[in-house]
Order: C-alpha cells, then structure tokens, then sequence
C-alpha cells in the first residue's frame, strides 16, 4: 500500500489550522483515493521538514488504522475489491454458488470451484468482506450485499444503460468493480449484457420477456403432457413472483429456476417436433419402399411385417407428447437397413430371373441335366431371398455354379474376339493418312467403350439374352468399321505390294511398317475377305 501526505497551504499560514489530503492507493489498477484531514501546528511543522518523516507522520496521525478501516468499509460498500485473492476465483465462487441454487455445503462448494480448503476459506473470507456470502455450519449461502443491491434497483428505475452511464453513479466505485457486480446481475438472469468496442451496454429483463417465453412454449401445447404444461404455468408463475421481490439474488436465483424450467420444456417440445417431422419423413420412405418393390408380393409383404415399419407404426400411432427424437432416430436406423437389404433381395431376385434364363441363351453348351440344375438352383435362390438369408451369400453361390460359368465363359470368348478385332482395326490405322485415321478412331472409341461396358454387366442389370443381343450388336458395328477401315487399307497394300507374292516379313517392309501393323492389316483384309485380291503371302 502507497501512502503520500501532502500540504495544501503555504508555510507562511502554519500558525492557522489548514486542510491537507492523504492520498492512499490500495492497489495499483483502482488508482488513488483521498482522504481530507485537519493540519495542527505539529502536523504542518512535520509536513514541512525537509527530512524523511513519513513513518514519523503516520504515526502521529495514526492512519494506517484508519487505512484498514477505510479499505474495509470500501470493500463492503462494493467500491473496491478485497485486497486478498484472485478476482478470478472469487467470480468462478459466485458462479458456482449460483448454479447450485444459491446455497450449497462448504465440501461441495470447494469440489465444484476445484480449490482446496486452505483457498477456499480464504475466497469466503474475501466475499464475506464485500457481504456476498454468508458462512455457518459449513454451508456457504449467496446474498445480495448492499453495492449489488443498489446496483439492481438503479438498473430497474433505468432498464437500459451503459457502463459509462452506471460510472456516473458510482464515482467512487471503480470501473473493474462496477463491472464485475453487473457481471453477477448478468449470471442471476436479472440483466443482459451487449459490448461495442469499451462500452458495455445493460438491459434489465422485464416480466414480458419470460412472458413471450411461456406463450411460445404453450403455443405447442399438443407437444406437452399435462404435468408439463402445469409445470409451464408453474414457471411463468414463479418468473412473475421474483419481479415482485427486491432482493436482487432472491430475484435471479428464482428467475434462474423458472429459466431452467422453460428451457427444459421448450426443449422436450422441439424435440418431438423435430421427432414427428422425421417420423413422417420416414413413413414417406416406406411408402416409396413398397412402390419400388410392388411386383415382388412377397418380398413386400417382408418389407411390412418388418419389426422397423411396426415400430414407426406404433410412433405414428402415439399422441404427440410421448414421441421421443431418440426412439425415433433408432427406427430410421432399423429402417435404413429394411431400405438396403429389400433393394438388394430386389437385385437378387432379378438376377435369379436372369440366371434362369441362361439354358436359353448359351443352348447346346449346357446338357438337359445342367440345365435342370440350373432351374433347380434357382428356385432355392428364391427361397433363401425370401428367407432372408444376406443376397451377397445366394448370389455368390450363383455365380459360383456350372451353368452360370458357362455364359460367363461364353461372354468373355465372345468379348475376346472383339477386343482382338478392335486391336486388328488400331494397328491398322497407322498405315492411313492423318484424317482417315482420325475419323476411324472416333468410331472405334465407341467401340471400344461399348464393349467395355458389356464386360462389366451382370445378371442383376441384364438378362443373358439381352446381354449377347449387345454384343451382337456392338459387332455389327464393329464389322460396318472393319469394312470401311478395310477399303482404305486395300488400296495403301495395293499399291505396296503391285500383286506380287511376298511373305509377312517382306510386307511389312514395303509398307513401311512393323510386322505387328503388316500382320493387323493383312487379318482386317482377310476378314473383309480382300485379302486374295491385292497380295499372296509367300509359304515359308
């Protein structure tokens, strides 16, 4: 603590009384406050010596008791904080106090702020200087102290201001001080708070703002049973009674209650308006399942007696207030899985049509027997669909059977002969001018994409029957490209090889050209049977 006595007369007017100030600073951060004092002629004579007699001065006028007195009586006015302890630890204690009702045992108290006992003695020591808290028989209970109290009821006859406004009122209060009690006002719920840049602007809550409150929550009446809508009128009710009460904590800590209690029931009512807006959401799916799978009844009447569309049967069926969001997220979960497990059995049954049919489609490569079994390894495919056994296991024994590796090869020999023809038709572009390739390859790029495609088709996209008929036709197209590719290679090999007979090695040379190109374009011509025409291949 700084202490400085200063003269405020001359030496020349010793011989009279005259007024000095001591200006004393409790703390560095809530600057110097004064303290007026008569001067006697031994004072003044000690003010003016020219030695270090400052201990020589306090003495005399005995002020660091008064000091302490001063300190003390400030501290419990609310005009400084207490010297002792941490402003932090003293605001998370009041903070704590008020979300345990207002009062709590000693034990629980220091377990909530997390500080040992030593610590939390002397935190109740220093509220208990600024008469915020009040200390017995191990129970600490928050009260309004006279600078919380003036506080509030100039915050009520004013119901809006600024931190600068407040100051006015309580000039000998400092700025930190004034704003850590409006920071208690703010956590009762009495006031709210908004900053722009320094200044802090306050707002009394009045009775209509919890009154709005209730008539928003009870506008969704349906949504509440009727203890919770007693329970509304019961906090509306105690939110219109603690604007009766003066008492700033009385009022907070009663308005804090009915907050809870709105809170809670606005909650309970938007969550099962959220659960009846998903319920619906959810019955809208159903509905769109059973469409998609109308022409499999019994995989349908599966989808119906599911225990997920009894479930949502049964919240639909309920009154409002007994829907619950977490009941109803656990059905949209069981029915996410109804949703993928009916549209893979819906895959898996017509991929089993398909598979029927392959007998048809691959004819004399499967003896009547095969194809008997076929029929009969179908029917059990049905069965277990129907079973519900997982359509990954049926079809994987599917795939897995003799009749279905009979088209699989049949397919890939068939797709074979095409990549062959399409690698055929790229050499020999290269024996052709720069735009007659070009436009042979945009061709055979379609080709080429179509009979990828078909590689990748299976039974549940395609039946074996449609499945050749593509390929039949993806080689229709290929011919009508060897056909043109052929005539435009013809006369390139024409005019190399002027009808003489030459092995392979020999035209290659001659067409300037890998034996690779020589040989693709000698299969194209073959096949466009063009071939005999323009060269003889020498048998060596």
């Amino acid at each position: 603590m700084r202490v400085k006595v200063t003269a405020c007369e001359s030496a020349a007017r010793l011989e009279h009384d005259a007024d000095v100030h001591v200006v004393i600073s409790p703390s560095a951060a809530l600057g110097d406050r004064v303290i007026w004092i008569r001067l006697t002629p031994k004072l003044a004579y000690l003010l003016s010596s020219r030695e270090d007699t400052s201990e020589e001065i306090l003495d005399e006028l005995g002020l660091m008791e008064a000091l302490r007195e001063w300190v003390r009586g400030a501290v419990s006015e609310g005009l400084i904080a207490p010297p002792a302890g941490s402003h932090r630890w003293l605001k998370r204690t009041i903070g704590a106090l008020i979300e345990l009702g207002g009062e709590a045992s000693a034990a629980r108290l220091r377990e909530h702020v997390g500080v040992s006992e030593q610590a939390l003695r002397s935190i109740l020591a220093a509220l208990g200087q600024m008469k915020l808290v009040e200390a017995r028989g191990g129970r600490v209970r928050l009260k309004s102290s006279p600078a919380l109290q003036r506080l509030y009821k100039l915050m009520l006859e004013k119901k809006t201001s600024t931190s600068r406004e407040l100051r006015r009122e309580f000039i000998a209060t400092s700025s930190k001080t004034l704003q850590w009690h409006m920071d208690i006002l703010r956590r009762l719920g009495l006031v709210d708070s908004t900053r722009v840049g320094n200044i802090a602007r306050y707002s009394v809550r009045d009775c209509s703002y919890y009154e709005e409150w209730s008539r928003r929550i009870a506008s969704k009446a349906e949504l509440l049973s009727e203890s919770e809508l007693r329970e509304l009128e019961e906090a509306a009710s105690m939110a219109r009674e603690a604007f009766k009460r003066s008492d700033a904590v009385e009022a907070g800590l009663m308005l804090r209650k009915a907050s809870e209690a709105l809170s809670e029931l606005e909650e309970k009512a938007e969550g099962r308006s959220s659960a009846l807006s998903l319920a619906s959401e959810l019955a809208k799916r159903v509905e769109g399942l059973k469409r998609e799978l109308s022409s499999e009844p019994e995989l349908l009447k599966l989808v119906e007696g599911a225990e997920a569309s009894r479930k949502l049967a049964d919240v639909l069926s309920q009154p409002p207030w007994r829907v619950s969001l977490e009941g109803v997220r656990e059905v949209e979960q069981e029915l996410a899985e109804l949703e993928r497990r009916a549209r893979e059995a819906l895959r898996a049954l017509a991929a089993v049509r398909s598979f029927r049919l392959i007998p048809k489609a691959v004819g004399s490569l499967l003896s009547r027997g095969e194809a008997e079994e076929v029929e009969r390894e179908a029917a059990e495919a049905v069965a277990d669909i129907l079973r519900g056994v997982p359509s990954e296991k049926v079809m994987e024994r599917l795939y897995g059977s003799k009749g279905y590796r009979v088209f699989e090869e049949l397919v890939a020999t068939k797709l074979g002969e095409l990549l062959g023809r399409v690698s055929d038709i790229e050499n020999s572009l290269q024996l052709l001018a720069a735009d007659h390739r070009l436009r042979a390859l945009a061709k055979l790029s379609a080709v080429k994409r179509g009979v990828r495609e078909l590689s990748e088709a299976s039974l549940e996209d395609t039946t074996p029957e449609e499945l050749l008929a593509e390929i039949k036709e993806v080689e229709r197209e290929l011919k009508e490209l060897e056909e043109a590719v052929a005539e435009e290679v013809l006369s390139v090999v024409s005019r190399a090889v002027r009808g003489r007979e030459v092995s392979r090695r020999e035209l290659a040379e001659k067409l300037g050209a890998g034996e690779k190109t020589a040989l693709a374009a000698l299969s194209l011509l073959e096949r466009a049977q063009l071939a005999e025409v323009v060269v003889r291949i020498k048998r060596v």
